[in-house]
């Protein structure tokens, strides 16, 4: 969803720089994007429920993105840019706080242990120099596969 955004965003940002279409206004309403951030907030809403099976960072991360969507659309329907501004703030809230997760599990699968802690719910995933998770391997090679072959 987050994807189709960005390649619409592109697209309305060619528009503007052509000359085809004018640029939003600072500050007033527009509720073409107020619905826009409505609806990617509710399938990151989702996201952001599904995730506390995760970890909690992951959930802070998604939290601050439905949050961000939610008051940028507020900003939108209302036509107040300081509820704009602060669903900006959440979205580099939640920019930084993704980097830290997908730093946190780049760093846990590089090494087989916990460098920065997640905060998952086993309470020995978290300790650093720990492994977080036991791999998935099958002591006789893969399935369907006869060793040798």
């Amino acid at each position: 969803m987050w994807g189709a955004f960005w390649v619409g965003w592109s697209v309305l940002q060619i528009l503007v720089v052509t000359g085809t279409m004018p640029p939003i206004p600072l500050g007033t309403a527009n509720h073409a994007f107020a619905f826009w951030f409505l609806a990617i907030g509710l399938v990151t809403l989702s996201a952001t429920l599904v995730s506390t099976a995760q970890s909690i960072l992951l959930f802070v991360a998604l939290g601050c993105l439905t949050a961000g969507s939610g008051l940028t659309a507020a900003g939108f329907f209302a036509g107040n840019l300081g509820v704009d501004q602060a669903g900006g703030w959440l979205f580099v809230a939640s920019a930084l706080a993704s980097w830290l997760v997908a730093t946190a599990m780049m760093a846990e699968h590089a090494f087989g242990r916990t460098i920065i802690p997640l905060g998952r719910w086993s309470l020995a995933a978290n300790i650093p120099g720990r492994a977080a998770s036991l791999p998935v391997q099958r002591p006789t090679g893969m399935p369907g596969v006869r060793v040798g072959q």
